[in-house]
């Protein structure tokens, strides 16, 4: 019996530390596979999130003069004081003809607008187009020019008001909620306390009685 106790405990022991080892050796294994799996879903999460910088472009009107496309809307002044008849031809030709700016763009003015937006390719031409404008006299009228402020982005900006008029929607919808819930309540406490005053002219007339 001696013998068998003696032969045995080393098999055992020795089974005991190989099933030790290959535990161990499974633990390290999925561990790995546990950091590697949180590692492809932090790349993945990393790649879905969106970049707040981009977001915040989309919703600025005015990110568009910021990128590498060219636009005249950076070079452009109002002119002011113009006469009460004239033709966009004739300014055109007055502009970069007579005195030789090199506008860009001449956006007409609105109905009854003494106001003319005009754009250039150049930050430089825009200062010389300044120069030579302000107080310069066009049929008996002296203009005055200024720097104008870029023209925002139509669909951002559409988009934009969209957003808005969408909050005030909701919000007003939450309102009119509330405002609803708070007569339901105002109504059922009216209920109980109308019945608790029936209840108690019933009790004086049975009394009363």
């Amino acid at each position: 019996m001696s013998n068998c106790t003696e032969t045995c405990e080393p098999l055992i022991s020795d089974n005991i530390t190989g099933l030790d080892q290959s535990i161990v050796k499974n633990e390290n294994e999925d561990n790995k596979a546990t950091l590697n799996e949180k590692g492809d879903g932090k790349d993945k999460d990393s790649q879905n999130i969106d970049n707040p910088m981009d977001n915040k472009n989309q919703d600025n009107p005015y990110a568009y003069l910021d990128r590498g496309d060219f636009t005249s809307e950076k070079y452009k002044i109002a002119i002011r004081g113009l006469p009460k008849f004239y033709g966009i031809g004739e300014l055109k030709k007055l502009l970069n003809e007579k005195l030789k700016l090199g506008s860009n763009k001449v956006k007409p003015p609105a109905r009854g607008s003494y106001m003319v937006y005009v754009c250039f390719r150049s930050e430089e031409d825009r200062k010389n187009a300044l120069k030579a404008l302000d107080g310069y006299v066009w049929k008996s009228k002296t203009l005055s020019a200024e720097i104008a402020k870029p023209a925002p982005d139509p669909l951002v900006k559409r988009r934009r008001d969209k957003q808005v008029m969408l909050k005030k929607e909701r919000q007003m919808q939450k309102s009119r909620n509330q405002m609803t819930e708070l007569k339901k309540r105002n109504l059922k406490i009216q209920q109980s306390l109308c019945g608790m005053y029936h209840m108690k002219n019933k009790l004086k007339r049975s009394i009363m009685i």
